[in-house]
């Protein structure tokens, strides 16, 4: 899965019809603070979506679950977090469609690149330590639940909602892609690079 996001956000005209290719030439340099403060983006617009929240994070205070999969506490690892905008968008492809993405970006030393995380089995949550992983090395990340809550082991959300299989399957990727780049953008000032 991890190979094919690097893929997709690599060469997005091979896989993602619809979302801008163009990448700027000027992408902010390490260490540059963000144009505009976080919390400015609580009333940006993006189509066919909402943004829940955006709210700058203090390095340390991020406060997450344990986790995925072993259960294990992580606070330790939260505690060593920069600081971070936090940004929480609902994506409506469909009117049965309710992706939730998150989009982590740090405050200062941004690298001017995306990544772009998946999850396992039927997907149905949000790795925040991966997120934390990637900013912690510079990256801006992104996350989606594919369009559901649930565990990587059950499929019960999928009976009777067929929207809800084409976001799982392939939606979910695409709007997180969409809606990270917009929001990377609108925050940093110039679009993550592809290399």
């Amino acid at each position: 899965m991890r190979i094919f996001l690097s893929l997709l956000l690599a060469f997005p005209p091979l896989f993602l019809a619809g979302v801008p290719a163009k990448c700027e030439a000027a992408i902010a340099p390490a260490g540059r603070a963000a144009l505009q403060p976080c919390e400015r983006l609580a009333g940006f617009s993006i189509p066919n979506a909402s943004i829940a929240m955006a709210k700058s994070v203090r390095a340390g205070t991020f406060s997450g679950p344990p986790q995925p999969f072993t259960g294990q506490d992580i606070s330790a690892f939260y505690k060593k977090l920069p600081a971070f905008c936090r940004v929480v968008v609902h994506a409506h492809p469909s009117a049965d469609s309710d992706i939730v993405v998150e989009v982590w970006m740090p405050l200062a030393g941004w690298n001017g690149k995306l990544q772009g995380l998946g999850n396992g089995g039927f997907a149905g949550s949000i790795d925040y330590f991966e997120l934390g992983a990637a900013i912690a090395n510079g990256y801006a990340s992104v996350a989606t639940d594919t369009g559901h809550a649930g565990s990587v082991i059950d499929a019960a959300w999928a009976l009777g909602h067929p929207e809800k299989i084409a976001d799982f399957g392939h939606r979910g990727i695409h709007e997180m892609t969409r809606v990270a780049k917009i929001a990377v953008h609108e925050f940093y000032g110039s679009s993550p690079r592809h290399s």
